[in-house]
């Protein structure tokens, strides 16, 4: 699937004045205009800070840790390996925090940044469907083509994601806000009184979320797998060369052309690019490199790291997903817009991608356990740099930002039920992953701490917790058996095998079932009369569903939408939303929208922690300095916004579902 979003790139059309008389009122009228602008301003402000309470934090800051576990987090604790979550436990809050149907982290994200149900944020699961064609798009944008420079520097890209982040609320009362890669932020939104570089939703400069490139040696044809590709190295004068493309179609192609050479005795290789040659020393990655694009007279830039994985003469080299350049970004990346650049002044290049962790590169094997780990860690710190730098200058006001190497190691590494942990030595040391990913949290946590004090308000806190994948279930070979979907034998993912005048249901991403309903599908069979009865079937008999070698049942619920959902945008959710057991998941197959044949599918990949399940099963994580009443009930990721917005005595708007905990 082409996991893309449509952007533009290049300079927006350019305005030009004719007539200096007109330029000369231009100028005066500006003047004028921008003088009694900012006497308002600074009216509102004046009325805005005597009506403020005096009790209001000096600074809040959020801390989110993507997919952060309650039950790990007790278990290192009780074993004193996490003594700043420790501390806040004992003098502040510490709760489960109940995440969203379904626990997904751009659902849940996009919930506790707003206050609001899905219904009214349009965000249901990573991917969503285009009714009349039924094609798979990106969920947080509404267009699903990067589009590589043209000519004219048109293009269109547009956040997907409704209502509005809270700092917004923040920012009407004049409160500064400094966020960081939080998720659901992207494309950025204009606000004044921030400072904000986006995070998840970012794609790399081919549009994807992530794909990566390994140059071989040896390699006869280019060889393309899932997320990523294989290209051959060809010698010629003693080097060996290779291309580097960003391709969009045949006939829009940016290339790069690359040799490598040895270069001393122990391995080296010198990488040779246009306007720079890099020395790379083996199973090393290199500093962020900048790639410059060419053709014509337009050019772009990338930036990416290498890694080379073995020398000469059978050469392999790792090029990480070529992210775009935060110091001459081809899209927006930050409000305002030259805050990336500024940071990358500041602190040299960094990683922009939204999922930056190359786990499709360890997935396929082309990184190893210690360099995904090694590349991880050093995102992982260049962020941590970043923020506190940030967070440091910021003297009063609201900060947040979020973290998602935890998600991303969890994913690779869980090793056996959540409830087991710590699990039994299998001879990766699974546990001992984890728990350090979690010290590593800890660690910076406490450096977090430093720049607060006791009138400061902190939260630390994920979108969702973790539980082991085991087994991926087939939902539309279950579909096509109970007589539901019709499908052509050669099956195709993304819904192109699917005879649609036969089909009543079906079902692609992680969590999402569809009704083929008439008169909102484009071929719809199922009438309004039918839908209630047909709902009812499929969840009474999906409950029944059991593993045929354990009798387990393999889904904890199924939610009808109309239950759970509310709002302008409900009519864009799915019909009924899958909540799988623990150890049970969509199936790799089904999640793309394939049929296949049999239901189970045993999970043999690194891919073996997971969360698109029920929520009851793998709740977030909250911490606060504070202490906050969450003795009587959970508190939900909806009830983030309202208590923040509560904390700086601002009134919470109505649209939120959410409730303000209580001190």
């Amino acid at each position: 699937m082409e996991h893309s979003f449509l952007a533009y790139i290049g300079p927006g059309a350019g305005f030009a004045f004719t007539g200096a008389f007109l330029a000369t009122l231009a100028t005066i009228a500006s003047v004028i205009v921008a003088f009694l602008m900012v006497s308002l301003r600074r009216a509102v402000k004046a009325v805005r800070r005597r009506f403020r309470r005096s009790d209001s934090p000096p600074k809040a800051i959020i801390i989110g840790f993507d997919g952060m576990d309650p039950r790990i987090v007790k278990s290192l604790i009780q074993r004193n390996r996490l003594p700043n979550m420790a501390r806040l436990m004992e003098s502040g809050t510490f709760s489960g925090l109940e995440s969203t149907v379904p626990p997904l982290s751009p659902v849940a994200w996009s919930s506790l940044i707003t206050g609001v149900n899905p219904g009214k944020h349009n965000v249901y699961d990573f991917l969503r469907r285009d009714p009349a064609s039924y094609r798979i798009l990106p969920a947080l944008t509404a267009s699903d083509d990067f589009v590589q420079p043209q000519s004219n520097g048109k293009g269109n890209i547009r956040l997907y994601r409704k209502s509005i982040p809270f700092w917004h609320v923040l920012s009407k009362a004049s409160i500064p806000s400094f966020i960081f890669r939080v998720p659901a932020t992207f494309p950025v939104e204009l606000c004044n009184n921030i400072r904000l570089l986006a995070g998840m939703g970012i794609p790399d400069l081919r549009g994807t979320q992530g794909l990566y490139t390994c140059f071989e040696a040896g390699l006869q044809t280019q060889v393309a797998t899932q997320n990523g590709e294989r290209i051959p190295l060809k010698l010629r004068n003693g080097c060996l060369e290779g291309i580097l493309s960003v391709q969009n179609d045949v006939d829009n192609k940016w290339t790069v052309n690359i040799s490598l050479k040895p270069e001393g005795n122990n391995g080296s290789v010198r990488l040779s690019l246009p306007g720079r040659s890099v020395m790379l020393k083996p199973r090393e990655f290199s500093e962020w490199i900048r790639i410059p694009f060419r053709k014509g007279f337009t050019k772009f830039y990338g930036i990416t790291r290498f890694c080379l994985l073995s020398g000469f003469p059978g050469i392999k080299l790792h090029v990480s997903p070529l992210h775009i350049d935060p110091s001459r970004p081809v899209i927006q990346l930050s409000v305002p817009s030259r805050y990336s650049i500024e940071l990358a002044d500041e602190h040299g290049l960094f990683g922009t991608l939204g999922m930056a962790e190359d786990t499709s590169a360890f997935m396929d094997g082309v990184l190893d356990q210690d360099l995904f780990l090694k590349q991880t860690y050093d995102l992982q710190t260049e962020r941590e740099k970043i923020f506190l730098d940030e967070i440091r200058q910021a003297k009063n006001g609201f900060c947040m930002g979020v973290f998602d190497f935890t998600d991303r190691i969890q994913h690779m590494f869980f090793g056996g039920k959540t409830s087991d942990y710590p699990w039994e030595d299998r001879g990766n040391n699974q546990s001992d992953i984890i728990a350090s990913a979690y010290e590593r949290a800890d660690e910076f946590l406490g450096k977090v701490l430093t720049t607060t004090d006791n009138k400061s308000l902190v939260f630390v806190l994920s979108d969702h917790g973790f539980e082991h994948f085991k087994e991926g279930f087939n939902l539309n070979a279950w579909l096509q058996q109970n007589g539901l979907l019709a499908a052509e034998a050669d099956d195709k993912e993304y819904l192109q095998s699917i005879d649609w005048k036969a089909t009543k249901t079906y079902a692609f991403g992680l969590n999402s079932l569809f009704l083929n309903r008439i008169g909102r599908e484009g071929k719809g069979i199922v009438s309004d009369a039918e839908t209630d009865s047909l709902m009812r079937f499929i969840s009474e008999n999906l409950l029944k569903v059991k593993d045929p070698e354990t009798g387990q049942p393999v889904i904890s619920n199924v939610y009808s939408a109309r239950e759970i959902y509310h709002g302008p945008y409900q009519e864009n959710s799915p019909d009924l939303i899958i909540g799988y057991a623990p150890g049970y998941r969509v199936s790799w197959q089904s999640g793309r929208g394939g049929v296949g044949h049999n239901l189970f599918e045993t999970n043999t990949t690194h891919w073996t922690g997971d969360h698109s399940m029920d929520p009851r099963h793998v709740a977030g994580v909250f911490f606060s300095n504070h202490k906050f009443n969450t003795q009587k009930q959970t508190p939900h990721l909806t009830d983030i916004a309202p208590t923040m917005l509560n904390a700086f005595n601002i009134p919470v708007p109505d649209y939120m579902d959410g409730d303000a905990l209580n001190l």
